[in-house]
């Protein structure tokens, strides 16, 4: 599961590369990944839910170092599903 939602991220993210780290794109990749990992949760469907649960954290790994090197950290915390041993 964890190499599914890496792929999909840098798949949905690569559109944000090479350009410049305004506030607003940095809050749309924020935007982008509660996006698919609210996919994955699927409050509204069950049927379809493939993660128990997740966080976002947008400020805590970065300093304004790391945002004047281009570097934008987004820390992705996510529970998965326990799978049905029988």
């Amino acid at each position: 599961m964890a190499d599914f939602i890496q792929d999909s991220l840098a798949a949905r993210l690569g559109s944000f590369s090479k350009k410049p780290m305004t506030r607003q794109r940095r809050a749309d990749i924020l935007g982008e990944v509660d996006a698919f990992l609210s996919q994955l949760l699927s409050k509204d469907n069950p049927s379809l839910q493939r993660i128990d649960g997740y966080a976002l954290d947008g400020k805590g790994g970065n300093t304004p170092t790391s945002l004047a090197q281009g570097i934008f950290r987004l820390i992705v915390r996510v529970r998965t599903l326990a799978s049905l041993d029988v």
